[in-house]
């Protein structure tokens, strides 16, 4: 009986020992989650320094959740196309510093909140060119399949502002570009300018573009989790101004604030909406006058037209005769137009024997016809007698 005992006890013993280590086994596992996470050069957001560590402000805060729930953070690195491509491929596991469209609502899954606010600017080798119409027929610089460059060029298009794009690896490359005056202009975002402009010469122009929301973003219907332990840790940090949120934000952007657009973004963009609303009714309203005077020429070109046809036909019918030595008769009958050229003596005489004179009557009334036009001689006196007589006192 005490051998049965000592080996229950025995049995007991080791079915425990087995249940910690299974147990300890799992709890190892969990915690040793190893996350992929897609990551390019784009300072001070998410970028590798010298030594290849990947560091960042958007990285500050995914190891910030990352050491809360126990995950393995393994950093992809690649130019943002080919981050952008792994995110497709579902070869990373989460991408970070990713703006958010509807366009890639369709294709990724994204959190609820956003990490930063931010929009592109254009940098410029020449400071004269700083409104978009200048831009035209230039070469303007951008990162491939960058968001900024994506909009900016679909803005210039609705303008009617042709360019020439030219993409780029990366935005230093853009700007690096811009400085040796391989591009007109360049865009990158805004964050990533406040740290690499100084690094080059040139111009940061008064123009800006396409305001987006960046965020953390995983593969369609794919590792929610982490997206849904992001998003609570994002509100409530956001919600702190003494939160390590800010204190990141103030030590990668130099004093940022929790307000990531200035006051006088959206009132800027609101007026330059209604400029672009102006612009757009005044087109229209152009185009609506320009169809109208057209419609205008038109009908006047085809009334001459017209008139051309018409005189064409009644020059066939022009009539002319010499009625004397030195007299000639004119007629145009379609026009309504007989002329006598030369008024010498006894020229009705001659009129009445052609018959351009002759009695007639018209709604009761009795009158000669005759000449309605007479073309007088600048001399009063030809051939020894007088060339201008008084024979048509009404027509002279």
């Amino acid at each position: 009986m005490a051998h049965l005992h000592r080996v229950f006890s025995w049995f007991f013993c080791l079915s425990l020992l087995l249940w910690v280590a299974v147990a300890d086994t799992r709890a190892e596992g969990a915690a040793e989650r190893v996350v992929k996470v897609g990551v390019y050069q784009n300072e001070p957001g998410v970028f590798a320094d010298r030594s290849g560590a990947i560091r960042g402000f958007y990285i500050d805060l995914l190891e910030y959740t990352a050491a809360k729930e126990g995950w393995k953070l393994s950093y992809v690195f690649g130019t943002w196309a080919e981050s952008y491509q792994r995110l497709i491929n579902g070869e990373i596991d989460l991408q970070v510093a990713i703006a958010h469209t509807p366009e890639r609502s369709e294709k990724f899954d994204f959190t609820e909140e956003a990490a930063f606010s931010n929009w592109g600017q254009i940098y410029v080798w020449n400071p004269e060119l700083d409104a978009l119409p200048k831009l035209k027929g230039r070469i303007v610089a951008g990162m491939k399949d960058d968001v900024y460059f994506v909009r900016f060029k679909e803005l210039l298009a609705q303008l009617g502002i042709p360019i020439y794009p030219l993409e780029q690896a990366d935005y230093e490359t853009v700007l690096q570009t811009v400085a040796d005056n391989d591009a007109d202009a360049g865009i990158i975002s805004r964050s990533a300018g406040m740290m690499l402009e100084k690094q080059f010469a040139i111009y940061k122009s008064p123009m800006l573009c396409c305001p987006v929301e960046i965020r953390y973003a995983a593969p369609k219907h794919h590792n929610a989790d982490l997206l849904k332990a992001l998003d609570r840790d994002l509100r409530i940090l956001k919600s702190d101004d003494e939160s390590f949120y800010y204190q990141s934000f103030n030590r990668w952007y130099e004093g940022g604030t929790r307000k990531a657009l200035p006051k006088w973004v959206l009132p800027v963009a609101a007026g330059a909406a209604a400029v672009l609303l102006l612009l757009f009714v005044g087109n229209l309203v152009l185009r609506r006058q320009v169809r109208a005077r057209t419609a205008d020429m038109e009908k006047e070109i085809v009334v001459r037209k017209q008139a051309e046809v018409a005189m064409r036909l009644a020059m066939r019918n022009l009539l002319t005769l010499q009625v004397a030595p030195g007299v000639f008769w004119l007629q145009v009958p379609e026009a309504g137009l007989y002329i006598l050229c030369g008024c010498p003596s006894e020229v009705v005489k001659h009129l009445m024997r052609r018959g351009y004179i002759s009695n007639t009557s018209k709604d009761g009334v009795v009158f000669e016809t005759g000449p309605n036009v007479i073309l007088l001689s600048d001399m009063l006196v030809q051939n020894g007698g007088f060339a201008n007589l008084a024979e048509f006192p009404v027509l002279q």
